[in-house]
């Protein structure tokens, strides 16, 4: 495959590397993309060449299932960061807890209960994620993005229009690229905020399996609390191949090690059987499964 000019590329790479769960196959051809410039000009070549593409930023919230891809893998990590007031523009590939980190040295406050969330500025705005009854959507003016379909124009699209919800936003429907985001956020003290921070990270680190790789919730809350059930029911600590339900948060499958994606799949397909014949609830996914 022909390279792109100043755009960092890497052949056959191993996607362990490249998400938080440390499961993945091969990526025969994977872009850096260090700018909004280098991800529209990505995006174009290729929607133009008909190439099948898939922009990631930390993967937190992905299970690649393949053994090998032919589809282009693009890694966003375009971070630029502007201050105008108490309003900041940010690129989408920015690490949130760095934006969290970067507001709090401006004393702009709102985002201390998203610390300790493993995502980019784009992958939290497309789950719309959220701790502590705070999601990002709270403090979001615009977004500005491209559309698959028509992707020589740059769009802004306002919040009303981003249907956000409950782990839920316009985004999850593939047709958007998110470039980047105007958020718009109260002042506080650096002292309170680095409190709020502090107290976020420990609630997590308290309840969370920060030991192991995951992908953090595998369900969203519906009409019953997915973690709940599953601990009802006796699966905490199930495991399957390298992939375990974790005993400290029934919410999470964790990768003891060796976890394939089939042993973690086999394990969602366990849960979602089981829930839907004690309790008669589908339950959602949170989890994204990436196929070839």
């Amino acid at each position: 495959m022909k390279k792109i000019k100043k755009i960092e590329y890497r052949k056959n790479q191993d996607l362990r590397n490249y998400c938080t769960f440390r499961i993945g196959g091969i990526a025969k051809h994977l872009y850096i993309a260090k700018s909004k410039q280098n991800l529209i000009d990505l995006i174009n070549y290729c929607t133009e060449n008909k190439k099948n593409f898939k922009v990631i930023g930390l993967g937190a919230n992905l299970l690649f299932d393949f053994k090998q891809t032919n589809k282009i893998i693009i890694v966003n990590r375009s971070n630029r960061f502007i201050k105008k007031d108490n309003s900041i523009y940010v690129s989408s590939g920015m690490n949130l807890s760095e934006f969290i980190s970067k507001c709090a040295s401006l004393e702009l406050s709102g985002m201390s209960d998203l610390a300790g969330i493993p995502a980019t500025i784009g992958g939290a705005i497309v789950n719309n994620v959220g701790a502590f009854n705070s999601s990002i959507s709270d403090y979001i003016d615009y977004v500005v993005a491209i559309n698959k379909n028509n992707p020589s124009k740059i769009i802004k699209i306002p919040k009303t229009d981003c249907k956000f919800g409950y782990r839920k936003s316009i985004f999850q429907s593939g047709d958007f690229v998110i470039l980047s985001a105007k958020f718009s956020l109260p002042h506080e003290t650096k002292n309170r905020i680095s409190k709020d921070i502090i107290y976020a990270i420990k609630r997590k680190n308290s309840s969370q399996p920060l030991d192991f790789p995951s992908a953090g919730s595998i369900f969203k809350r519906g009409k019953i609390i997915p973690a709940k059930a599953i601990d009802e029911l006796g699966l905490k600590g199930l495991k399957i191949g390298g992939a375990m339900i974790s005993p400290k948060h029934a919410g999470y499958i964790i990768n003891t090690g060796n976890a394939t994606s089939k042993d973690v799949i086999e394990l969602i397909n366990l849960i979602e059987k089981r829930i839907f014949d004690t309790k008669n609830v589908q339950i959602e996914r949170e989890i994204e499964i990436v196929k070839k």
